[in-house]
């Protein structure tokens, strides 16, 4: 919870928090050259946490993060992202939180 407050409060809506700065690290301002594009700008530290959410019992912060996921989440952009990045992070975090949701024993 702690977490994922600091990054609302400081790093909201940005891929991450930069621990140090207590700033949002931004896909599209590039401090480290080409390093910042594989964030793609889909809001990562989010929607990789969302699942996380559910795990712990937080459903409060969790559907918060869904109406901000479903709302503002766009990946209709033009940028070059990392495969992994995003495959472990945004599909990852996407398709745990589905399955949490919808499987009938949990």
């Amino acid at each position: 919870a702690h977490a994922l407050q600091s990054y609302m409060d400081h790093g909201y809506p940005h891929d991450e928090l930069l621990p140090l700065s207590c700033e949002g690290r931004r896909w599209d301002a590039r401090k480290r050259g080409t390093l910042d594009d594989s964030l793609g700008g889909y809001m990562m530290t989010l929607v990789d946490g969302v699942d996380t959410q559910l795990v712990v019992g937080d459903h409060e912060a969790f559907a918060r993060s869904l109406d901000i996921i479903t709302s503002e989440v766009s990946f209709d952009r033009d940028v070059s992202v990392s495969t992994f990045e995003a495959t472990i992070r945004v599909l990852g975090g996407l398709l745990s939180a589905h399955y949490l949701v919808t499987e009938p024993v949990l």
